[in-house]
């Protein structure tokens, strides 16, 4: 079991290294329609994993061993895994369930906010321009956004970065890219590793909006001067939009991506994301192992007529 559940850790650890380099190497959509699914994963197998090492200690406690039954002194003799470790995994295990729980509630109340401040600026999907100085421009996150741009943002753009801007954002309502990023966030809040990737898809999300725009206007340049007005201007306002918009994630390397010939990095693409299936493989199977070492662990150490009788003098 112990091999088992340090080949979990490590493909956890090395899909966070090698995620964010993905995200790089990889056209934008893709890399995430790959990679936060594959956090996701990888978040569980770790949860999994940390559960099953936290419970062959958990297990130990008599009124817990009556529930199996199992003999408490057999599971004692029997685990492999160190009461250190498995106490870690406890704590581990409680800050995840303790780091997703305030994430979500955050996020609700952001939601149900956005609501009642938006809601009723037209109708689900629609363009809603507001009478305010300070340039902005963001999507709401419901199930159907709207897009919600500023007179300010509207004034520090020519007529065709307008265009960009608004490709730009209706990319965001289109693709829900505020729920990728809410997985890619449930992801790191249960695994912290995953922070690192997360971030990269903060950045991959408006990248592939980018995109986007690039391939509605068919004028990467002047996408690119959209992006890096829209960012000077907020920024001139002390301006930091708290939802998907058109100045979020890394400005200058989304300028330079636009500004730079558009190349297609197949053999690049191809081993980054073979690397990816493969960790998956290698997590999936490690994670399967972890059950049935766990499950049979159990099974033999179980009293009474569900197993043979173990003490811990046998």
């Amino acid at each position: 079991m112990i091999a088992a559940l340090l080949t979990v850790f490590a493909c956890a650890f090395a899909f966070a290294l090698i995620g964010p380099v993905i995200a790089r190497r990889v056209h934008p959509a893709l890399a995430t329609r790959v990679l936060v699914p594959a956090g996701i994963v990888i978040a569980a197998a770790t949860t999994f994993a940390l559960a099953v090492a936290a419970f062959t200690l958990i297990g130990q406690f008599p009124e817990v061993a009556e529930l199996g039954p199992w003999s408490p002194n057999g599971l004692r003799a029997d685990t492999p895994v160190p009461p250190v470790a498995a106490a870690l995994g406890g704590v581990l295990l409680a800050y995840a369930a303790v780091s997703t729980a305030l994430l979500i509630s955050r996020r609700s109340v952001a939601l149900i906010g956005v609501h009642r401040d938006c809601g009723r600026l037209g109708a689900p999907g629609a363009l809603v321009v507001v009478e305010s100085d300070t340039p902005d421009a963001f999507t709401t996150p419901e199930l159907t956004g709207r897009i919600i741009v500023t007179r300010g943002m509207l004034n520090a753009l020519s007529p065709a970065e307008r265009q960009a801007m608004l490709a730009h954002e209706a990319s965001h309502v289109r693709h829900r890219h505020i729920w990728w990023l809410l997985a890619a966030d449930i992801a790191a809040a249960i695994n912290p590793m995953l922070r690192p990737l997360a971030r990269a898809m903060r950045h991959t999300v408006e990248r592939w909006a980018d995109e986007d725009a690039a391939d509605a206007t068919t004028d990467r340049r002047t996408v690119a001067r959209a992006v890096a007005r829209a960012a000077l201007a907020a920024h001139a306002h002390h301006r930091r939009a708290a939802s998907v918009a058109a100045a979020g994630g890394d400005v200058p390397a989304r300028v330079a991506a636009l500004l730079a010939p558009r190349t297609r990095r197949t053999r690049a693409a191809v081993v980054a994301l073979a690397a990816s299936f493969v960790l998956l493989a290698v997590t999936a199977d490690a994670s399967l192992q972890v059950q049935q070492h766990g499950e049979t662990l159990f099974v033999h150490v179980m009293t009474g007529d569900a197993g043979p009788r173990h003490t811990g003098g046998e």
